[in-house]
């Protein structure tokens, strides 16, 4: 494995992927409540950040606290930040966006209903 060119491929696909999600559903970056990625690497998630013009604190992360847990990282991530949402909060719109094995990408967009 080459990790220079994975996460080369990571900073390009993971963004645009969700840049072409949010266009498709007539959504901003920044009316995303929280973005929750495959925690890979700190450095990747903050790349993604500045390329969506969010605040890096909007990309919920745990690597400091688990390191990269793989396929398990990403439902760690969203139970993690679920638990810590203050209870009245209405729940915003959530993104979730993968970048792994064999060069696969992905993102997910999920709405409360009203």
């Amino acid at each position: 494995m080459n990790g220079r060119s994975v996460i080369l491929q990571a900073t390009r696909k993971i963004p645009a992927v969700i840049l072409e999600l949010l266009q498709r559903n007539g959504k901003a970056a920044s009316g995303i409540e929280c973005f929750l990625l495959h925690q890979a690497n700190q450095n990747l998630m903050d790349r993604v950040a500045r390329a969506l013009e969010v605040p890096n604190d909007r990309i919920y992360s745990n690597i400091r606290k688990y390191g990269n847990t793989s396929s398990a990282s990403m439902l760690i991530a969203a139970a993690e930040w679920w638990q810590g949402r203050h209870p009245a909060a209405a729940p915003g719109a959530i993104c979730f966006a993968v970048f792994g094995a064999g060069y696969h990408w992905g993102a997910l967009l999920a709405e409360a209903l009203p």
